[in-house]
Order: structure tokens, then sequence, then C-alpha cells
């Protein structure tokens, strides 16, 4: 008999210190007479399960438990406290097709998709934009590996815009030609846009 009481003691512990380490509101009493733990006994406030409930947040890339939280809102916002959303700017640099532009399901999932448009490509010469000034309709200087020109009236101007296959501009500027799903992007030279010729690619407004 005290053999008996031992073992059900000992059993009583370990449930409980299992359900300690979960960190778990409610709690499983263990019935000696039965062969599983399924009288529960109630938190100590009646409240959903769901606000009772704590979860553990582990980020994707830092193997540190971040806080525990309340609801699947307060679990969005922890994550991104580890994991942020990628930040995309445009900087200058030598404007070029390649796979390592191409847009990922972060470019899907921060931008709207446009669809399909039509890539032309021009230089600050007075041959492709008009004159020498090299200003942009916005006010900018012409810069490669940034401006674009778009319709501004699907485009606003100061737009960051992922075209598939050439990475990250800004709306800076517009031309005559460019209506509809046109883009032309500014580039160093004219023999450059020459080289480059016409493509098609997706279109993604980031903001």
């Amino acid at each position: 008999m005290i053999h008996a009481r031992a073992k059900t003691i000992v059993r009583r512990l370990s449930a409980l210190a299992l359900c300690a380490s979960l960190g778990l509101s409610n709690v499983l009493a263990y019935d000696a007479h039965r062969n599983d733990a399924s009288a529960e006994v109630p938190a100590a406030a009646n409240v959903g399960v769901l606000s009772t409930m704590t979860f553990g947040l582990l980020s994707s890339n830092v193997e540190t438990v971040v806080d525990t939280v309340n609801s699947v809102e307060e679990m969005q916002a922890a994550r991104e406290t580890v994991d942020p959303p990628k930040v995309y700017t445009a900087e200058p640099r030598t404007v070029y097709k390649s796979a390592a532009f191409a847009a990922d399901e972060d470019v899907e999932k921060a931008g709207t998709l446009l669809g399909s448009y039509r890539l032309s490509f021009y230089c600050p010469c007075s041959i492709c934009n008009g004159n020498s000034h090299a200003i942009t309709k916005s006010g900018t200087r012409l810069t490669e590996g940034r401006t674009i020109a778009v319709d501004s009236r699907i485009i606003p101007l100061g737009s960051k815009v992922y075209i598939d296959g050439y990475g990250v501009f800004i709306a800076e500027d517009t031309g005559s030609a460019i209506r509809g799903n046109r883009i032309d992007i500014c580039v160093g030279s004219h023999s450059q846009a020459y080289s480059l010729g016409i493509d098609y690619a997706n279109v993604y407004l980031l903001a």
C-alpha cells in the first residue's frame, strides 16, 4: 500500500513538473485509478484558451526566444523585432539584367504586382532626354541605377519600384512615349541604352 502511494506521488510530481516546464496555464490532475490524465484543473481566471496560453516565439534567424505573446497579432509584431521586413533601397549602380535581381518571395510579399511591363533604356544625353540638363520631371538628377521614367497616372512619382531581373528603382521621370505598361530605365551612356535594347519584366510597386 505504501509502495503504491509512493508511485502515485511520483507520477503526480512528474506530471506537474512537465506542465510547469511547458508553461501551460491549465494543468492536468493525475488520477491513480485511471490510465490517462484527463481531469482538468481550470485556470485561476475563466477566460478563453487563446488569451490564457502563452507561446514562445523563436526567430528563424536567431535562436533566441523573443517573448511570450497572447495573440496572433502580438506574435507577428514580436517576429518582426527579430526578423524585420527587408528594406529596399535604390543606389546608383550600373544597370544590367541578372538572376541576382530576380523577384523573390520577399519582393512578392513586400510589393504589389503591377504586371508585365515593356522596358526601354535611356541616358542623360540630349538625344535620349530631349535636353542636356539631365534633370528629371520630379527635379532630381538623372541617375543610373536609381531613375526610371513611368506613366505617373499608374505609378506616382517618388514611388519605389522593383523590376524583376533589374532590381529596385525610384519613379522620378516621365516621357511622352511612356504610357501604360511601359518603363524607361536610366543608364549611363547612349551606347549602353542601345545595347540593352528592349525587354519585358514583371514590375512590383514597393511603396
